[in-house]
Formats: C-alpha cells, structure tokens, sequence
C-alpha cells in the first residue's frame, strides 16, 4: 500500500511539473520519438559517411578519409573528434543530431514566447517537433539539425 502511494504521488509531482512547464512535456516526447525513429535502423546517407570521412582525414593529417572541399567543417570537426578518442563517430553523430534537434525546438520556442504569446510558442514547437521531415533528419548524421541550431 505505502508503495503504491509513493508511485502515485512520484506521478502526480510528474505530471504537475509538464503541466507547469509544458516544453519540457514537448522535449521529451520528442526524445522518444527519434529515439523509436532511430530504432528502424535506416541507412545513412552518402553525405553522412563524407562527413565522418573528413574528419577522419583531418584528424588523421590525411592518412585516412577523404577531403571534399565544398563540405562544410564544422560537423566533421566534431565527428573526428569523437572518432579520434575512439568512439563510434556515427552513434554520437545521431546522438548529437538528436541533441541538436531538442536545442533547434526549444529556441523556436523561445522565439515564439519572445514574438507571441506562450500558447503560440508551444503550439510551434510541438508542430515543429512533429514534423516528418525535421524527424528523418534526426539521426541522418546530417549537417541540418546543426545547421538550424546556429542559424
């Protein structure tokens, strides 16, 4: 009995605080549904393995990789940086595309709020949270999430 108080009382301090602050309820089903998207396993793009592959080629002074010079450098920078400490570069590379994609919507909301008004500022996040497209290029290892976050 006394647990199943705890339960419900750690719900209800849950569920009062989304209901305070609605964006983090946003941000955090929008972590769930990348991270069910990612679980598909879709196949990385051809610029993904560039991107990876530059920074290979940069951190290794040019004994690994390969060199495009129309890249942007930013992303392999990153991405070869996590390859040279010996991780995987494509799983934080979707990791960082997920972190990216939470900073993107949560700026567009406080934009919105700064604009508008709070229910407009949610309404846009969470329509821009959901949108197919914004998804997919969540875990792409894609320059686009970064792109969005600086823009």
């Amino acid at each position: 009995m006394k647990d199943t108080l705890k339960k419900y009382y750690i719900l209800e301090k849950v569920l009062g605080y989304f209901k305070s602050q609605p964006i983090v309820l946003i941000l955090f089903l929008s972590v769930l549904i990348r991270l069910l998207y990612l679980l598909i396993k879709y196949p990385l793009w051809w610029d993904a393995y560039v991107y990876i592959g530059i920074g290979k080629y940069i951190y290794s002074g040019g004994e690994i990789g390969i060199w495009e010079s129309f890249r942007p450098l930013i992303h392999p920078l990153i991405l070869g940086a996590f390859w040279k400490l010996g991780l995987s570069p494509i799983f934080f590379g979707k990791l960082l595309d997920i972190i990216f994609s939470l900073a993107d919507i949560y700026l567009l909301y406080l934009i919105g709020r700064k604009i508008f008004d709070e229910k407009t500022a949610l309404l846009g996040a969470l329509l821009f949270s959901l949108t197919p497209i914004f998804i997919m290029f969540s875990g792409l290892v894609l320059t686009e999430p970064l792109a969005i976050f600086f823009g």
